[in-house]
Parts: structure tokens; sequence; C-alpha cells
């Protein structure tokens, strides 16, 4: 990947960020860091990248689902005071700035799904569903999303 380019810091920030969900929680912590470090340097290359929003997006939500008790230790025991900047306004307004990028069925189902009960979004939710299913395919898992969002659109 080009180190210099937004998509290798993405890449990464995404790697991390799938590894980070099979460890321990101090271990999380120093993923969470470098995930967040790695989103950022992708969108100070391009501001409007579709999936470094999304991985930011991502960030403060698994942060913010965290109780408070959780979050405080991870802040002030565990060394993860960068985690204070979590909140569900920057979560929804990265994903909000993501529609604004290329569409692809990727990732847009797996964010409103999962965060629609967190932020009593499901007119929002509803909205994302849609337009995952009217995407084109660009991942190789578009298919699956695709179908999930099918599903979820119905329970809504």
């Amino acid at each position: 990947m080009d180190s210099n380019g937004a998509d290798g810091h993405f890449h990464v920030a995404r790697a991390l960020g799938r590894q980070a969900l099979s460890v321990g929680s101090k271990a999380r912590i120093q993923y969470a860091k470098a995930v967040r470090a790695e989103a950022l340097e992708a969108l100070a290359i391009d501001p409007r990248h579709p999936g470094a929003l999304h991985v930011m997006g991502v960030w403060n939500a698994e942060i913010m689902r965290l109780s408070s008790l959780q979050r405080f230790i991870a802040r002030n025991l565990l060394g993860g005071g960068i985690l204070g900047s979590a909140s569900w306004q920057e979560a929804v307004g990265t994903w909000s700035n993501r529609s604004r990028g290329s569409r692809n069925a990727s990732s847009t189902t797996w964010t409103w799904e999962r965060s629609t009960p967190d932020i009593g979004e499901t007119a929002k939710a509803r909205e994302q569903f849609e337009l995952a299913l009217s995407a084109p395919l660009a991942d190789y898992n578009d298919p699956q999303y695709q179908k999930d969002a099918r599903d979820r659109l119905a329970r809504l």
C-alpha cells in the first residue's frame, strides 16, 4: 500500500479494528489508539475518504457502547485517555459525512443496524438500508450486506 495515500491508512485502520475484536480489554485500548491514528491519518490526506469516515464512526460508537464505568477505567487506569474524545455526535457526524463520499452496500448496513438502538435513529437507519440496497456492488461482501439490509429493513 502507498503509505502516502489515504487507502493504505484506511486498510491498516480496518485491519487493526478487526483484530481488536479478538483481544482483551487492555490490548483493545492500544488497538483503539492505533485504529484512530490510522483513520485520522487517512482523513488528513483525504477528508472525505468514505472508509476512514466509517472507521471513525464505528470507533466512536464502540467507545460509547461501553458503560460509564468501563470508559472511566479505560481512560484513567488503562491508559486510554483518548477514549474521552468519543461521542455519539461524532459517530453520527462521521457517518453522515461518509454518505457524501462514494457509496456501496458495505459498512453502511452494518453501521446503522448496530447503532439504531443506541441513537434512536430508526428513520435514518431505514434511509441508509434503502441506500445500501440501491448501491452498486463494489466489495466482495456487498451481496451479504444487501441481504442483511433487506432483512433489517423488513424488521423495522
